[in-house]
């Protein structure tokens, strides 16, 4: 999909968007249509990400963290037992700050 039903699909801003892309909190894929500017092209992962990026903000992680997180996960580093973890990790830092 293109950004534009991408932002309909997850009630994101298409600014927002571009700016998880150019962070790399985003990766969709790319298709030569569109001349010089190649369009983006989203799909069902993308939207997975994008529910997940605006979860974990709301978890009060920064976008740093966020990032690092996404990493861990495309690189296979995940497991059951390591999202308790650092989800029990953020509810110790949100507790100490309240």
């Amino acid at each position: 999909m293109l950004i534009s039903e991408f932002s309909r699909e997850t009630g994101l801003s298409p600014d927002t968007i571009r700016f998880y892309v150019r962070k790399g909190l985003l990766s969709p894929a790319r298709t030569a249509r569109g001349g010089r500017n190649p369009y983006q092209l989203f799909g069902p992962q993308d939207v997975t990400a994008a529910r997940m990026i605006v979860l974990q903000q709301s978890l009060g992680y920064s976008l740093r963290e966020i990032a690092a997180l996404n990493r861990q996960y495309r690189a296979g580093a995940h497991s059951p037992e390591q999202t308790a973890a650092v989800l029990r990790a953020q509810i110790a830092k949100l507790v100490d700050r309240i």
